[in-house]
Parts: C-alpha cells; sequence; structure tokens
C-alpha cells in the first residue's frame, strides 16, 4: 500500500533548472523523482542504488539529474518516431474511482485495454503503464489532470536489482550479476529483430572504453541468450573475467538493456533452485497436545480421486514405488502426450532430459500424490509414505539441467501444458532470491486470473534464518505462498515457523507468505534404479512444505 502525505498534485513537480531543449517542459510536467518512488520501487528512486550514481552510466543520483534523464528519454522516444516505448500515466480528476480513472484515460489518451496495466491506485490518483507512441504521449501529456513519464533505462529496473546483483544486499545473499531485459508485450516487431539490436548495444557497449570494460572479447565475459516469451538474458560465461569486473562496466551493461523503448523491465536474473508421513496428519487438522494421526478426509474417501497436479521440478523417478506403473510409462520428451490410464504419472514434459538426478522432484512429488503399488509380487512399502492425495495423478514437467538451474518456462507454456493433462493445481517448490513483485509474479497472477480454477502453490524460500524480515521470494498476488512449519516432535513443535522458513513482508509492503504446512524432516518417496523401490529420505525446506499445501489443495478439489 502508497500513502501520500500531499495532495495528487504533489505528483506533477517542476523541474529546478531550466533548459533550452524542446523536451524540458515534458520533462517538468513528469512525476519528481519522489513522486516516482511512491508509485514504483526502481532503481532511479530507490536508497539501495544511490551508492551506484556517482558512475557516469549509474542510477540519478539527485532530484535534478532525475529529470534530466526524463528529458533525455523525452527526446530519444520522439526520435523513434512511430515505435511504443513504456509510460508511466497518471490521472488525478478529482472524486473519481481508480477504474473511473482508467476509463478517463483510455479515453483521454486514445490507449486500448491491451496498451495498459495499473501501478497504483490511491483516492487522489492512479497510475497506469502504458505503451504509447512519442506523439500519442505528448498529446496525452497536455490532456487535463494527466501526467505523462517515460520509463528510463533506470526506473525499468527494480530498487534492489543492483544491490542484489552486486553482492551488496543487507542479508548477504545475491552476486550473480546476471540480468533479464524483458520486451514490452504491446511489441510487435519480430523477437528476433529486437534481441538482435539489444545485442549489437551490448557489444557497442563493451567495446567503449569510457565504460571500463576488461580488453577481451564480450563473448569471453558475457553470453547472450534470447528469452522465451520475447526478452533476452544476459549471463556471465563461467569462470569469466567478469567476477572482477568493474561496477561501472556492469552498469553501462544494464544501462544499454533498459535504454531501448521496446524494453519495458531490466531484471536480476538470479538463477533458479530447488528449495529443499508426519506432513499428512498435520495438515488434516491433527495439532496440539490432544493431537492423534488421524486422516479425516482420507477417512472420508477424500484421497484425490479424479484430481491431478502438475510439479514442476527436477523430475520425477518412475521406478519409485509410490508412481510405478507394471503396464508401462507415458512418454517421456517434449511431445506433452498425456495417458490418463496410467496408475500414476499421466504426463511426463521433459525439458532437457528424462531423469531426476537430484531426487527432488521426486520427493515432492511423493509429498503430493505417491502411493505405493500394491502388486502381489511386491511393492508395498513398510513405512507408509504415501502423499496427501494418495489417488490423484501427476503431470511431471521436467526443467532440470545438467548446469544445476532450472530453467522454467512462462505461463502460456508450462501451465497450459499441466492443463491438457487436467491439472488445476500447480506445485513450485523452487525460485530465485528476490523479495520484489518480478515479472513471474505478475505473469503467474495473470495466468490465474484469466484462468479462475487454476491455483498455483508455491514454496517462499529458504532464506528465514536469524528472524530475517522481507526475504519471502514468490510475492505473486494470487500465487499461494508457503512457509515452512515445524513438525511434531521438531524444536516447539508443528505450532511454530521452522527457522529457516522466508518470512515477509513483500518489498512493496504486502503480506506473504499466505499459509505455512509442515516443512521440517519431511519423509517422502526418493529416487533409484531399481524397479518397485521404495526407498525414502527426510528433507527439510519449503520446498517439502509447498507440495504438502499442493496435495491439500487436490482433496479441498475433490470435496
Amino acid at each position: 500500500m502508497f500513502f501520500f502525505s500531499t495532495t495528487a498534485a504533489a505528483l506533477v513537480t517542476a523541474a529546478s533548472s531550466a533548459s533550452a531543449s524542446s523536451y524540458a517542459p515534458l520533462a517538468a510536467s513528469s512525476l519528481s523523482k519522489g513522486a516516482m518512488d511512491l508509485v514504483l520501487d526502481t532503481a532511479a528512486t530507490s536508497p539501495h542504488s544511490v551508492q551506484y550514481a556517482s558512475f557516469s552510466h549509474g542510477p540519478p543520483g539527485t532530484a535534478d539529474s532525475f529529470i534530466s534523464s526524463l528529458e533525455a528519454q523525452w527526446g530519444t522516444n520522439a526520435l523513434n518516431g512511430t515505435e511504443t516505448a513504456p509510460y508511466v500515466i497518471c490521472d488525478s480528476t478529482p472524486s473519481k474511482s481508480g477504474r473511473d480513472r482508467a476509463i478517463l484515460l483510455r479515453q483521454k489518451c486514445g490507449i486500448d485495454d491491451a496498451a495498459v496495466s495499473p501501478l497504483l491506485n490511491h483516492p487522489e490518483t492512479a497510475c497506469f503503464r502504458a505503451s504509447l507512441t512519442p506523439p500519442r504521449a505528448t498529446g496525452c501529456a497536455g490532456q487535463p489532470a494527466v501526467t505523462v513519464t517515460p520509463f528510463t533505462a533506470w526506473t525499468k529496473v527494480p530498487g534492489r536489482a543492483i544491490a542484489d546483483s552486486f553482492g551488496s544486499s543487507a542479508d548477504g545473499v545475491g552476486g550473480e550479476r546476471r540480468y533479464a531485459a524483458l520486451f514490452c508485450p504491446a511489441e510487435s516487431a519480430p523477437a528476433k529483430q529486437l534481441v538482435t539490436r539489444a545485442v549489437g548495444a551490448l557489444h557497442a557497449t563493451w567495446k567503449n572504453k569510457k565504460n571500463g570494460c576488461p580488453p577481451v572479447p564480450f563473448g569471453e565475459a558475457y553470453r547472450t541468450r534470447r528469452l522465451e516469451g520475447r526478452g533476452l538474458l544476459l549471463h556471465p560465461v563461467d569462470r569469466s573475467p567478469s567476477a572482477v569486473m568493474p561496477d561501472g562496466c556492469v552498469l553501462a551493461l544494464i544501462g544499454s538493456l533498459g535504454s531501448h523503448p521496446f524494453v519495458c523491465d531490466v531484471e536480476h536474473d538470479v538463477s533458479i533452485r530447488v528449495l529443499n508421513d508426519q506432513a499428512r496428519w498435520i495438515i488434516q487438522g491433527s495439532v496440539g497436545k490432544k493431537a492423534s494421526t488421524e486422516l479425516p478426509l482420507h477417512a472420508a474417501g477424500i484421497l484425490g480421486q479424479g484430481q491431478v497436479a502438475q510439479v514442476s521440478d527436477t523430475g520425477l523417478s518412475v521406478n519409485s514405488c509410490y508412481f510405478y506403473d507394471k503396464t508401462g510409462e507415458v512418454q517421456r520428451d517434449k511431445s506433452k502426450t498425456v495417458d490418463s490410464t496410467r496408475r500414476k504419472v499421466i504426463q511426463y514434459y521433459a525439458k532437457y532430459n528424462a531423469v531426476d538426478g537430484s531426487a527432488h522432484g521426486t520427493h515432492c512429488a511423493g509429498t503430493i500424490a505417491g502411493s505405493a503399488c500394491s502388486y502381489p509380487t511386491g511393492c508395498n512399502s513398510p513405512d507408509n509414505k504415501d502423499g496427501n492425495a494418495p489417488a490423484a495423478k501427476i503431470a511431471v514437467y521436467d526443467m532440470d539441467s545438467d548446469s544445476g538451474y532450472l530453467y522454467p518456462d512462462p505461463p502460456a507454456a508450462m501451465f497450459r501444458t499441466g492443463l491438457q493433462a487436467g491439472a488445476h493445481v500447480h506445485s513450485a517448490s523452487w525460485g530465485s532470491f528476490g523479495n520484489g513483485y518480478k515479472s513471474t509474479g505478475r505473469d503467474w497472477d495473470a495466468f490465474q486470473h484469466n484462468n479462475p480454477e487454476y491455483l498455483v502453490v508455491a514454496a517462499a524460500g529458504n532464506y528465514g534464518w536469524w528472524n530475517a524480515e522481507a526475504s519471502v521470494i514468490h510475492c505473486g498476488k494470487n500465487t499461494l505462498v508457503v512457509c515452512a512449519s515445524l513438525s511434531a516432535g521438531t524444536g516447539l513443535g508443528e505450532k511454530y515457523v521452522a527457522d529457516f522458513s522466508s518470512m515477509g513482508m513483500t518489498s512493496d509492503g504486502r503480506m506473504k507468505p499466505d499459509i505455512c504446512a509442515p516443512g521440517k524432516y519431511i519423509g517422502s518417496a526418493a529416487g533409484g534404479t531399481t524397479k518397485r523401490q521404495c526407498n525414502f529420505n527426510s528433507y527439510q525446506g519449503t520446498s517439502m512444505a509447498c507440495p504438502g499445501v499442493a496435495g491439500a489443495a487436490l482433496l479441498l478439489r475433490q470435496y
């Protein structure tokens, strides 16, 4: 939530110094640095970025330099003719709701619904992100009660992104100088063409001696890759000199990514990692001094029949007795084949390989819907580690790679693959460091908004050591984010949160996580090469809590 100490008129500020530029009046009528900070947490306004303002290519450090950057951006956008660029547009018409102001902006500025996304809804003003051509932006800025502000390279970057990627965040996590430039949704040019332009600019930035980059070819230090879903990744090459690369050089590269009108966001692209018998009865209500191991939902016949969960993770061991099917198995490849006749795994999409090398995905899937097979020739487990919804089935989205990291796809690809198998609950026990509302959170929110029968359950993260506040990593508004509680017999008992579990709030002040489930020493299925083996491991982490809630969601859907 945002609180304004002044009226909406304070959102419009004049530049403190005059300029002969024809764009000075437009910059002067744009949001001031302080006003922009109330609308968005950006590297151009955040105190986390002040230490980098001294670099020539770094974020603006003062109100005057912020206005100067806006003036330059107005001019840059104008040079691109009819090419659209992102702007913050605000309407402060008195006595209107946010919806009314959105309608007014569409009328005043001639913007269609698809080009607008909300940023701030305050009693005195409402602000939106919109993709506009320069003539339309200029005309919109001349409308009554309207403020138009172009996104600069540094207002496209989240407030903590630089500090986190440079390894100087307050909690000491970070240090990966990996970035993602996300193209604007309204951009109509072919993605390949945009990538070529952005990569060419990066090479030119690297070669410019004023930026202080190492005297080695760009390709020996950084690699670029097209991001599925329209974007560009900029990652350091393993063992490259980027580990000791001057900060000014990296800032210049970030600025280059954000300088293009077709780029809407530049994010810190942290490597995505996994977040590694009692959970069932605790989740079903058996807690406290009179707790028992009863499973009231199971006793009532609610076992997840007719339900499917999609699990995006490191894969799954089809040899485990909790998933084994003696009649055969579904295709494990990129075909997205669905075979609902299978005992457990009815879909296995394998992005890179079709094995679970770490057994993390197997453990998580087991917590959701594992069920030891009962074939006469053997499969029964001496220790029942069945999942929360043992009669449900699994759709696997294996996104593991040999690099040790996971590479998820956009919702349109990943979630819709699960929907083909009838999965309406998605379990994501993985993530990357960062406490902001990033593009992943926005995309997941949009998908769940457009598909209200679909629920994404995500792990909160394991960065809560020493009561580290604001350490929750999944910050989506529609996503059910899960923290880890203790198991019975550990620490203070099942009513307490685990010491490693990430905490709220989010960077924009919202409550997360949403719910806790047992995540301390959870026994579940383990990998193995022997068919029908009933190995199990006991792990801890919000990775273990997340699938417990996903399994419970299947029981609720059945009920």
